[in-house]
């Protein structure tokens, strides 16, 4: 699957009846407060990887509850990470 359909899937899979099930649940098991700050604002729900996407039901420990800003800070973290890895990877080919 390219990116590209991934991200449709995922988008539309999010305006579903079933994710709205999966995203209550996941509230109301973190008490409708964000994991990280404990605020009870701006609520999302973050999946913490992507293999059980559309069967979170499954083992809903995939999913965290974050407030936006918390939420966005985690996507920031995660980013900074892929890069030093790449940066990483890319070093020690070039040292080969």
């Amino acid at each position: 699957m390219s990116y590209t359909n991934f991200l449709a899937f995922y988008h539309a899979y999010l305006a579903s009846p079933k994710w709205r099930d999966i995203r209550s649940l996941a509230l109301t098991r973190d008490c409708e407060t964000c994991q990280s700050c404990n605020s009870h604002e701006c609520l999302e729900v973050h999946h913490i990887h992507y293999k059980l996407l559309a069967r979170e039901e499954l083992d809903l420990s995939c999913l965290i509850t974050l407030c936006r800003y918390c939420h966005e800070e985690e996507h920031r973290q995660q980013k900074k990470l892929r890069q030093l890895a790449f940066e990483y990877i890319l070093k020690k080919k070039e040292a080969a």
